[in-house]
């Protein structure tokens, strides 16, 4: 699958077509943020794979943002996923244990280079405390299995969290 049709894929996932999304791209090379309508996400992804290709991380606000320039969870007012970060597991591992830990099948597993994003959609859109609250319980109930509690990312929970994008490569 290209990286405009894994794009398209996870926008339509993640986003509705209205939503605001910040794409940042990060160390070691920092490209251009970018604040766009998830259905122009595709349209992003030459930009994103040059500045990929000259060392940039690329992520995207998991949580659609308020407003242009929006990075902070003050710019969060809520959104249609909950997510998990799992490190050094790959996505097929990930799902594995999302299976046996009897959670419902995710939406999507994204592998991200060195681990794998665990999504699930929410039946609509959902104030941001109640994403965080649900994050916060998902991370801990991960925590307390011996299944998961060596791969997931505690820290991984806030509003504002930025997500690698799928069909980028990894440099760290």
């Amino acid at each position: 699958m290209s990286a405009s049709e894994q794009i398209a894929t996870y926008s339509s996932i993640a986003w509705a077509p209205d939503d605001l999304i910040e794409i940042r791209p990060l160390q070691p090379w920092q490209g251009a943020r970018v604040w766009t309508l998830a259905r122009d996400m595709p349209g992003h992804v030459d930009r994103m794979l040059s500045e990929n290709e000259r060392g940039a991380n690329i992520f995207a606000g998991i949580l659609p943002r308020t407003r242009d320039g929006g990075g902070t969870a003050d710019d969060v007012d809520g959104g249609r996923v909950i997510w998990a970060d799992m490190d050094h597991c790959d996505a097929s591992n990930a799902q594995s244990i999302m299976d046996a830990l009897g959670l419902p099948k995710p939406s999507m597993v994204v592998a991200t280079g060195h681990g794998a994003h665990v999504f699930w959609r929410m039946r609509e859109w959902t104030p941001k405390a109640i994403i965080h609250d649900t994050v916060c319980g998902l991370i801990s109930f991960l925590l307390d299995t011996k299944e998961a509690q060596k791969y997931i990312d505690k820290s991984a929970k806030d509003p504002a969290r930025i997500l690698r994008l799928p069909g980028f490569v990894n440099h760290k």
